[in-house]
């Protein structure tokens, strides 16, 4: 075994048995004296003659230390180093902790008076006779960012759009901007606009509920499914009224609708014809395999709508129960209908609900951007339509 190399003076030593073994070795083999090896060390000759006759009687579990003869020479060793730093910069890093220094800042007071006197110590040296975190003091605090200035003339524009369409968040918006207006913009200059003038929108708890597997609402073609449903629409004197719409489930076009005072059999009639009249002229056109989706309700299944829709050439398809994203496309279009439309205005009676209403959808189909349409319209999906994604 080769001799021990010498610890580097300013270290604290720690006497491994496996060290203490080394230098028992080195003695037996001739390589060294116990004087030698004590002024080599910076031990007593006492101390290196017990580690050679506890070894010879018990081997190397005789030189393990006890904890706390570990603990006692850590101890004299930081004592030691604290000594050699001098008393001087020790009275220096007193009289920084009295002016309320802590952690990185009294560190590196302490190292700056340290490198005046001429003295240069390791950071990880000084942290541990201070018993500050490493961490802490090469942590670097983060310098804050100096905002750039807002375009006030695209702040005026957005400002505009959202007086005039309250529900837009920053993707709408920034549609509107580059599809209505032709004023091609990036979407994140539009982002970081609407947060600093905060005009963002309230984000939307997401739920994690389990979802029953099923069909998708959305049709591939066009005229291959459309969809219903029914809502209720708050019109003053007249109470709660019942609103059927019915969409194409390819260009999530509003194809016919009608609102009336009960939820009967014939208000989902008059929205089924006034869809086929829009689409197809006239209310027995529809080509064959058409599919007409919608939920469980009573008046969906009731012996005067099965049989006026076998008339016209339709074919009805249920949900599955409980399972409404089967017919999602219907049931997103009516809470776009209730925030943008039904829950913005207060309604006196139904013909001005009527009229209201009418409004909604002509804008809904020929000037909303479409987020699943690549920001283009209904109208513009069904003159040029794309395959759904």
């Amino acid at each position: 075994m080769s001799q021990t190399p010498p610890v580097p003076e300013g270290d604290i030593q720690r006497w491994t048995a496996k060290r203490k073994a080394a230098v028992v070795l080195d003695q037996i083999r001739g390589k060294t004296t116990p004087p030698d090896a004590a002024r080599q060390h910076g031990l007593t000759v006492a101390e290196i003659e017990q580690w050679k006759e506890d070894f010879l009687s018990q081997g190397t579990e005789a030189l393990r230390s006890h904890p706390r003869d570990r603990e006692a020479q850590w101890e004299a060793e930081k004592q030691r180093l604290q000594a050699k730093v001098g008393g001087g910069r020790t009275k220096k890093s007193a009289s920084h902790s009295r002016q309320g220094l802590a952690g990185r800042d009294l560190v590196n007071a302490v190292r700056c008076d340290a490198l005046e006197s001429g003295l240069e110590i390791p950071l990880a040296r000084l942290c541990r006779i201070l018993g500050v975190p490493r961490s802490t003091t090469y942590h670097q605090p983060r310098i804050e960012r100096l905002h750039r200035p807002v375009d006030e003339a695209l702040a005026k524009t957005v400002h505009q759009i959202i007086q005039a369409h309250p529900t837009y968040g920053i993707r709408r918006v920034w549609a509107w901007l580059k599809h209505r207006l032709d004023q091609p913009t990036n979407r994140r200059k539009v982002h970081r606009l609407m947060r600093i003038k905060g005009w963002t929108m309230r984000q939307r708890a997401v739920g994690k509920r389990s979802r029953v597997p099923g069909s998708r609402s959305i049709a591939p073609h066009l005229n291959q499914r459309w969809s219903t449903d029914i809502a209720l629409v708050d019109c003053g004197i007249d109470g709660w009224c019942a609103f059927a719409p019915v969409l194409d489930c390819c260009t999530r076009e509003v194809l016919g609708w009608s609102l009336d005072r009960t939820a009967r059999t014939k208000l989902v009639e008059r929205a089924l014809e006034d869809a086929l009249i829009h689409r197809f002229g006239w209310t027995h056109g529809a080509p064959r395999g058409l599919i007409l989706r919608h939920d469980n309700g009573l008046v969906f299944g009731s012996r005067a709508y099965r049989a006026l829709v076998k008339d016209y050439g339709l074919k009805q398809e249920y949900i599955t129960p409980y399972t409404l994203e089967q017919n999602g496309l219907c049931e997103r279009f009516i809470r776009s209908f209730k925030e943008e439309c039904a829950w913005l205005d207060t309604f006196q009676n139904i013909q001005e609900a009527r009229a209201s209403v009418a409004r909604y959808i002509d804008h809904y189909n020929t000037q909303r951007p479409h987020q699943a349409l690549a920001y283009r319209t209904p109208q513009q999906a069904f003159l040029n339509p794309q395959p759904a994604a």
